[in-house]
């Protein structure tokens, strides 16, 4: 289990800043009881061996440990229990595999830029080109339209159609508050493991698993 949980805290260390600051070094690890000195120096040792992350370590290290617990007849397990027990540290791999993937390359800035300067401009237009026609008492023909020189909004051809029913903008409003909120998601959806109150609580999760991680030695001990 702690394999596990340092496994997911060096995912979390590449994709999230919150995480970052809290273990900023391999020496912050060792302090939180996630990693013995003598891990760090391997740790260290795969590292220098290619410019990849190295988030899989802990994964493979506590699949050796494993193997070598039921080698040493140590656990008895079934070859079937054991695949799966096997199977679930896979999961666990392809699930921060999953993780590193989506934090990888973010959504240029320009995106959000342009997105919210284009939804802004539309409704600029929609703001004069939604607005109902009122005849011009100058410049209309008075001698084909007698009926519509007294009036603000036309009864009659050919205004009639583009005199206005309601005087609020209800669907425009609408429209307005849906895209605007959408360009909001979509901004809070290009880093969720960010610092803003709508992003992942990392930090919980950590916490969360460490605590896990104690129940769970209790239990066996008990």
């Amino acid at each position: 289990m702690r394999y596990v949980n340092l496994s997911n805290v060096l995912v979390y260390r590449l994709v999230s800043c919150k995480v970052e600051v809290r273990f900023p070094d391999y020496q912050s690890l060792v302090n939180a009881k996630l990693m013995l000195p003598h891990e760090v120096k391997r740790l260290e040792a795969e590292e220098s061996k290619t410019p990849h992350e190295s988030t899989w370590v802990p994964i493979l290290w506590a699949l050796k440990l494993l193997a070598k617990a039921r080698n040493d007849q140590r656990i008895k397990l079934e070859a079937a229990i054991f695949g799966q027990i096997q199977n679930a540290f896979e999961d666990i791999e392809r699930s921060n595999r999953k993780i590193l993937n989506y934090g990888w390359i973010n959504f240029p800035l320009a995106y959000t830029q342009v997105a919210t300067f284009s939804v802004l401009l539309y409704f600029f237009s929609c703001l004069f080109g939604r607005q109902y026609l009122i005849p011009n008492m100058d410049t209309m023909d008075t001698q084909s339209f007698p009926n519509l020189t007294d009036i603000s909004f036309a009864t009659k051809g050919p205004f009639k159609p583009h005199t206005p029913d309601f005087y609020v903008p209800f669907f425009t409003t609408f429209e307005i508050f849906a895209y605007y909120g959408w360009i909001k998601v979509a901004e809070t959806l290009l880093n969720p493991f960010g610092d803003d109150d709508t992003d992942f609580q990392v930090n919980y999760l950590i916490d969360r698993n460490l605590q896990v991680k104690v129940k769970n030695l209790l239990y066996f001990l008990i």
